[in-house]
């Protein structure tokens, strides 16, 4: 206990440099403490080991990053991430959104009350989806509740059974092409909602979904392949087959919309890329000259470090460049009579 308080200092400080002094003095301490017969042995390791202890102290002071302390400590934008947090908690469209892709998939659903579920994977339709316990899963959208509770977890939208329940939606076909009907008895359109996907193909160490996470891309047309910009009502059920026997729109005007829209949707495209290449640019160099104005004056930064930025900024502005859409879902829509395309 002596050797701890009078030489560590242990008792009432932080210990810095613990496991250099473990390597300098272990086998020390056991020896004395296997054969304990003077007591100015003691007294020796104690002085030798607070004189170790001041210099490595001193030595772990000398080293510190007082830029990088002052900066890790930022009160206001800590209170904006804690204000965003809360408010996505509170938000129901998770909650609902969730709710609905499990009911699609067959899971079985039981209200608990405070936002909280018993989910039951007995009547899951695949054999894809995110496993649940056997005794079923108690799940709550309300944050404290699941702090207060060990035994419920929070359903979040970064839980593994929420993402994987979405990867696996968005990984099938389902959805992926359907027909709407938007009536209006005054006209008589034939309209091509698409979606692309943008996304970038690159090693996940670049973590380019910074810049430019898989953004979609929506475009819809007509069938003067004119890019509208509107906002759908919600469309009646319909079937396209009466549409679709006229070989004309099947072979060649549907044809041209999605070509139409594909141009489209490269334009955005184009802007997006540009938009996370200027702020991947802008971030990147003022990381690179916060670096080397710091390696002027701190030997604490390594070159490596300036290299490592050099070399992302060199990959992410290729990667970012040569990012590519996908077509993702395509929905054909009916704004005319309902009657005239029926049967």
């Amino acid at each position: 206990a002596r050797w701890y308080h009078e030489g560590l200092n242990a008792f009432e400080s932080n210990l810095q440099g613990a496991n250099q002094l473990l390597q300098q003095f272990s086998d020390k301490v056991l020896a004395l403490a296997a054969d304990y017969s003077e007591p100015a042995q003691l007294e020796q390791l104690i002085a030798a080991t607070a004189t170790a202890h001041e210099q490595i102290a001193a030595q772990l002071e000398q080293g510190r990053d007082r830029l990088l302390e002052l900066n890790s400590h930022r009160p206001t934008e800590a209170a904006t991430v804690v204000e965003a947090i809360a408010a996505t908690d509170a938000n129901p469209k998770l909650e609902a959104f969730l709710l609905s892709v499990f009911d699609h998939f067959g899971v079985t659903v039981e209200d608990l009350g405070e936002r909280t579920y018993l989910l039951r994977g007995h009547g899951v339709t695949t054999d894809s989806f995110p496993e649940i316990p056997s005794d079923g899963l108690v799940g709550t959208f309300n944050r404290p509740h699941a702090l207060g509770r060990e035994d419920v977890s929070l359903l979040s939208s970064d839980h593994p059974m929420a993402t994987g329940a979405v990867d696996l939606l968005l990984g099938s076909e389902q959805g992926n092409c359907s027909f709407g009907v938007w009536a209006d008895e005054k006209d008589k359109t034939l309209l091509l909602e698409t979606v692309f996907v943008l996304e970038t193909l690159a090693p996940a160490r670049l973590h380019a979904d910074r810049f430019l996470p898989p953004t979609p891309v929506r475009v819809l047309v007509n069938h003067k392949k004119e890019h509208l910009k509107l906002e759908l009502p919600e469309l009646e059920k319909g079937l396209p087959h009466k549409l679709l026997d006229n070989p004309k729109i099947g072979r060649e005007i549907i044809p041209a919309m999605l070509e139409a829209a594909e141009a489209f949707a490269h334009t955005q495209a184009q802007e997006r890329i540009a938009t996370a290449s200027a702020a991947m640019t802008a971030q990147l160099q003022a990381e690179l000259e916060r670096l080397t104005n710091l390696r002027a004056v701190n030997d604490h930064v390594r070159p490596e470090e300036i290299e490592l930025t050099q070399a992302q900024l060199a990959e992410l502005t290729t990667t970012l460049a040569q990012a590519r859409l996908r077509l993702d879902a395509v929905r054909l829509i009916w704004k005319g009579d309902p009657a005239a395309i029926r049967g």
